[in-house]
């Protein structure tokens, strides 16, 4: 709680002086901010407007901050997205050149494959081939390279590009020490006492740490193919083609914002919201029948 405290008000006096930043300094504030989903899409909006009529002056470092920005916040403008990309490809030129960051090589796959830019596979595929020569890269990019790979698997539309399996198992390997390092988060933990409480009520029977599909999530109920998971800022992937892919094999995928959950002050706003979340799919599923409203 503290720390949002802390990062609202530095997002505060950022947005009151933003004409003291430069292109550059507003980039990287709006990665940061976004990273930490400190970040509305309207603030987006806002910060990206004062750094447009500078795109072209910027490093390619700078464009690429700035498109994981409006990846992760899932732009609501599919043509900036697209000049981003085209931008980092000029500044960094041809693969072969050597002058691409992988980082940068993750960051333009995810995003193409994010806004389903399949256009843009030309560009994409010789990145995507060059990245999986290379050795496995570290479990920072985890969630990004894992949704780029089954993209590979399941949309027809993606580039045609192989996965090594030493990629597939490192993606395994570090699902599992993150579930580890997850197990005893206090997040997870009131999480799991509020479903608790809700499993009579709704029939749930929901476990901790499961596969759906080819996707390990936190929380899933089998039989009603309910996923939920916490959206934590460590993770640099809004999920959104985790979802689209989950949705595509038929399950429910429901995404609780860390930072919404911490400003729930009881157990009992805690329930009200976990309802409301998981009102949807339940009526779907004909689980809300003969349930009486709560007063």
């Amino acid at each position: 709680i503290t720390r949002g405290f802390l990062l609202r008000r530095v997002a505060t006096l950022v947005f009151d002086n933003l004409d003291s930043f430069k292109p550059k300094q507003l980039a990287s504030v709006l990665n940061s901010l976004t990273l930490l989903r400190f970040l509305t899409v309207e603030n987006g909006e806002e910060l990206f407007s004062c750094l447009s009529g500078s795109l072209s002056e910027l490093p390619a470092a700078s464009i690429a901050e700035i498109l994981e920005a409006l990846t992760i916040l899932n732009f609501p403008r599919p043509e900036v997205v697209r000049t981003c990309l085209d931008l980092l490809a000029e500044k960094n030129g041809l693969i072969s050149q050597g002058s691409w960051v992988r980082d940068h090589m993750i960051i333009a796959a995810h995003a193409v494959i994010q806004f389903q830019l399949y256009d843009k596979n030309p560009v994409v595929k010789p990145l995507l081939e060059e990245l999986f020569r290379s050795r496995v890269n570290s479990s920072r990019t985890q969630h990004r390279v894992e949704e780029v790979i089954h993209a590979l698997d399941l949309e027809k539309a993606s580039p045609r590009v192989d996965v090594p399996p030493y990629w597939r198992a490192m993606i395994d390997q570090a699902n599992r020490e993150e579930q580890a390092r997850l197990e005893h988060s206090g997040l997870q933990n009131e999480l799991t006492l509020v479903l608790d409480s809700l499993r009579g009520k709704f029939q749930l029977q929901i476990q901790k740490n499961q596969q759906a599909g080819p996707y390990s999530v936190q929380f899933l109920d089998d039989e009603t193919k309910i996923c939920i998971e916490i959206d934590y800022p460590c993770c640099r992937t809004p999920h959104i083609i985790k979802a689209r892919h989950l949705k595509q094999l038929g399950y429910h995928y429901l995404l609780v914002d860390c930072w919404q959950w911490r400003r729930l002050r009881s157990e009992a706003e805690q329930t009200v919201f976990l309802k409301q979340l998981l009102s949807g799919p339940l009526l779907e599923v004909g689980r809300l029948e003969g349930v009486e409203p709560d007063n």
